[in-house]
């Protein structure tokens, strides 16, 4: 999905109404607090198109999307999804506390070279997204989460428990 060119968003999909609206409203109340959805399916049958919509949607009404893309030749390599996703907001690590910006820096290959703790992994991937969604919300968008490494898959489904009060939304297809 990274540069790939996006749908027209006014276009309707085709026997697609149900599922549109739903992901149309976890973006619509953005501004109120965020969600979860997933969309699942046989391979082929249109996710990636959702997912593009998701994200035209979301752009169009200000927040930004933070795109991963599960891989199979990625899927042993701890941590690739999450670098993929947070790579565009990187730079606001330079503002999170000194013990969670480590934990991040060395899960995400920035810093020391050990193995994170996981669940301070995930708290502080989500204490990130937090901060950002201060300024803007976000919308996470996961294509193909069947391929991603388990240490992302549970960073993930760890934020995504969490996000009723916050300005994100994550649309996951599998």
């Amino acid at each position: 999905m990274g540069g790939a060119p996006l749908i027209d968003t006014n276009r309707e999909l085709i026997e697609r109404e149900q599922e549109c609206a739903v992901l149309d409203a976890l973006v619509d109340r953005l501004r109120d607090g965020g969600g979860t959805v997933v969309v699942r399916g046989e391979a082929g049958i249109g996710k990636s198109v959702l997912l593009q919509r998701v994200r035209g949607r979301a752009e169009a009404q200000g927040a930004r999307p933070l795109v991963t893309v599960g891989v199979e030749s990625e899927a042993e390599v701890a941590f690739a999804g999450l670098h993929q996703l947070l790579r565009p907001v990187i730079g606001a690590l330079a503002q999170q506390p000194e013990s969670q910006r480590q934990v991040l820096e060395a899960a995400l290959g920035l810093g020391v070279d050990h193995a994170p703790d996981p669940f301070r992994v995930a708290v502080a991937a989500f204490q990130l997204i937090c901060d950002v969604a201060d300024s803007v919300p976000l919308v996470l968008i996961v294509d193909d989460a069947q391929w991603l490494d388990r240490s992302t898959l549970n960073v993930i489904a760890f934020i995504a428990r969490r996000l009723e009060v916050e300005h994100v939304g994550l649309v996951a297809a599998i």
